[in-house]
């Protein structure tokens, strides 16, 4: 039987981009599409190394270990300069740090 749609961590997504960036924090569109691309450029890059589709994630493969890599596919395999690289580590950190205030039990590796 396959799992409930969506999961806590696509509820979380979904909380994030509706409600948090905009109306809790006041981000700019600009700002929140940004980060809307380095997220799913995040969750891409997860699925393809847990061989499970995007909509199969879960809060525990949000890992400190997992965004290493990521940032290190970004500069390798993407060519992404340091400010993109950190730009994108800028907006994964926002959302590390809303998944913890969401998911407490999580705040250990989050």
């Amino acid at each position: 039987m396959k799992p409930a749609r969506p999961n806590s961590l696509g509820n979380c997504i979904t909380h994030f981009f509706r409600e948090y960036l905009p109306e809790l924090r006041g981000m700019s569109l600009h700002t929140i599409r940004s980060y809307r691309d380095a997220v799913v450029l995040f969750l891409r890059f997860a699925s393809a190394r847990s061989k499970r589709g995007v909509e199969d994630l879960e809060l525990d493969d949000f890992t400190a270990e997992q965004v290493s890599q990521f940032l290190t596919h970004l500069e390798q395999e993407r060519h992404n300069g340091v400010a993109t690289r950190n730009a994108r580590l800028a907006a994964i950190h926002t959302f590390a740090r809303f998944l913890a205030s969401e998911h407490p039990e999580h705040l250990a590796e989050l």
